[in-house]
């Protein structure tokens, strides 16, 4: 059991939820989820948090968001970074970040990561450390267009039966179609699949209203 209370922020609803989903069966204590500076600051108030994630789809776009909720909130920063520009990861130290994880970090390292930040340590993923390029080509294995269309199916809730009857294939196609996608992307839960595939661009998250 993690020692802090965590919550994640991201504009994006189907990322957000899919990730607080992996992360609390992973027994980490999620107090909520927010997609906004004002959404966060209302349940700290209200639940109190130690820690908070924050994604967004920029590293720009995250330091600034983290920024401003440490103004809010006074709470300690994670950023789960793209990656795309590792002068703002840089900055975000210097600004007091506590700590920044890859999108492309498997599950169980995020989840290790967050256990070590909320002992009151810091921690930098090597991933973005290193020159573009080279986080570029990690080395995780893309999934195919059918592996894709299989979790975005279930990313909308669809069970083994109904990926099958979406995409046209047996039953136990589907379900070769999600275990060969979970494998890829290090996964062992369809649940943390689907997350881990929002966070490193697989699936394409549905704009909200």
């Amino acid at each position: 059991m993690m020692g802090g209370v965590l919550v994640l922020i991201d504009d994006q609803a189907g990322p957000r939820e899919a990730l607080a989903h992996a992360l609390r069966a992973a027994h980490l204590q999620i107090a909520g989820t927010a997609r906004s500076v004002e959404t966060a600051a209302d349940l700290h108030r209200h639940v109190g948090f130690d820690l908070a994630l924050v994604c967004a789809r920029t590293d720009a776009a995250a330091r600034r968001l983290g920024r401003e909720i440490t103004a809010t909130t006074g709470v300690a920063i994670v950023l789960y970074a793209q990656g795309d520009d590792l002068r703002e990861i840089a900055a975000a130290f210097d600004e007091g970040v506590r700590g920044a994880i890859a999108r492309a970090a498997p599950l169980d390292e995020l989840v290790r990561a967050l256990h070590h930040i909320s002992s009151g340590a810091t921690y930098r993923d090597p991933r973005l450390t290193e020159p573009r390029r080279r986080f570029e080509s990690g080395g995780h294995r893309p999934l195919s267009p059918r592996e894709r269309e299989a979790l975005g199916c279930v990313a909308e809730g669809a069970t083994t039966s109904e990926v099958g009857e979406r995409l046209g294939v047996s039953e136990e196609t589907a379900r070769t179609l999600l275990r060969r996608g979970a494998a890829k992307l290090g996964a062992r839960t369809r649940a943390q699949a689907v997350a881990v595939a929002y966070a490193r661009g697989e699936l394409a998250p549905v704009e909200q209203d």
